[in-house]
C-alpha cells in the first residue's frame, strides 16, 4: 500500500494531493503535485482526508474516506467521502491522515550521496540512532513541503540520539536542517510539534549544527563537537553553529567541545 514513499536519496515521506476542487456534494478531485508521483491512490475506505491551507497549513476541513479512484491516464484522482465537502477555493491540498508510517532508523552510514542523508516527513513517532553521517549537504532534513514537490506533513515526535555527523553538510549549510518549505512561515506559526536531538557527536571544520524553523518544542542537549580542518570551511553566521527561527518551546545547549 503506498502511503509513504522511499527512495535511494533516504527519503520517507507522505504525500500531498495538489488543487482539489469540489466536484459533488461530496466528492473533491485533485491533481498530483509531481509527474513522478502521478497514478499513486493514497487512499482507501476508512481514512481520514484533511483538505489543508498551505498558507496557514491548518486544515479546511477533515472527512472519512468512502471511496477512492485514480483517472486512466494517471494524472488526476476522485475521492468520494462520507461527509458533505464545502467549496474549497485556491491555494489547498489533500493529505490522508491515517498513513503515517512510524520510523525506526539504527546502524546505518550515510553519505558520499547529495543532497542529504534523510529527509524524514511522518508524523508517526520517529527515531533515528547510532548512525553515522558524512554527506554532502544535510544530514537529516525534516521538511514539509507543499510548493513544489508536494511532500507532505509536519513531525509530531522525533527523536535523533547517539549518532556520528562526520563532516556532514561539508559542502555547506547545516548538518540537521528543520526547515518547512511552506508558503509563509510567519503566517503558519507552528508547524513540527516536538523534536529532541541529544547525545550525538558533530565532528567539521566549524560550528554548524542546526537550523530549525517552525517547532513547537525544541530539544538539541548533551552533544559533542570535534573541530576537523581537513575539509574547506564553509562558516555560518552563528557564532554558536545553532539558528532558531519562528520556534515556541527551546531547551538549547552548545555542543561540549572535545
Amino acid at each position: 500500500r503506498p502511503h509513504f514513499i522511499y527512495n535511494t536519496l533516504g527519503t520517507i515521506e507522505r504525500l500531498c494531493l495538489k488543487d482539489p476542487k469540489k466536484a459533488g456534494d461530496n466528492v473533491f478531485k485533485a491533481t498530483y503535485g509531481h509527474p513522478q508521483l502521478s497514478g499513486v491512490n493514497i487512499f482507501k475506505e476508512g481514512d481520514k482526508v484533511a483538505i489543508i491551507d498551505t498558507e496557514t497549513t491548518k486544515p479546511l476541513f477533515t472527512a472519512k474516506v468512502k471511496k477512492s479512484e485514480v483517472s486512466k491516464d494517471g494524472s488526476e484522482i476522485v475521492v468520494t467521502t462520507y461527509e458533505d465537502i464545502p467549496q474549497i477555493a485556491e491555494g489547498y491540498v489533500a493529505e490522508n491522515l491515517s498513513i503515517a508510517p512510524q520510523i525506526h532508523i539504527s546502524g546505518t552510514e550515510s553519505g558520499a550521496n547529495r543532497p542529504r542523508g534523510f529527509l524524514l516527513s511522518s508524523s508517526g513517532k520517529t527515531l533515528v540512532e547510532n548512525c553515522k553521517f558524512y554527506n554532502m549537504y544535510a544530514a537529516i532534513h525534516l521538511g514539509g513541503e507543499m510548493l513544489n514537490w508536494f511532500e507532505s506533513g509536519k513531525v509530531k515526535d522525533v527523536t535523533i540520539r547517539n549518532n556520528i555527523f562526520d563532516n556532514s553538510a561539508y559542502a555547506g549549510g547545516y548538518v540537521i536542517s528543520i526547515f518547512p518549505k511552506i508558503k509563509n512561515r510567519d503566517m503558519a506559526g507552528i508547524f513540527h510539534e516536538k523534536i529532541v536531538i541529544e547525545d550525538n557527536h558533530f565532528r567539521s571544520h566549524e560550528k554548524r549544527f542546526m537550523l530549525a524553523s517552525n517547532v513547537g518544542e525544541l530539544i538539541f542537549r548533551n552533544n559533542t563537537y570535534t573541530e576537523d580542518k581537513s575539509l574547506p570551511s564553509h562558516p555560518e553566521k552563528e557564532s554558536n553553529g545553532i539558528k532558531i527561527e519562528l520556534c515556541e518551546k527551546i531547551i538549547v545547549e552548545e555542543p561540549n567541545v572535545q
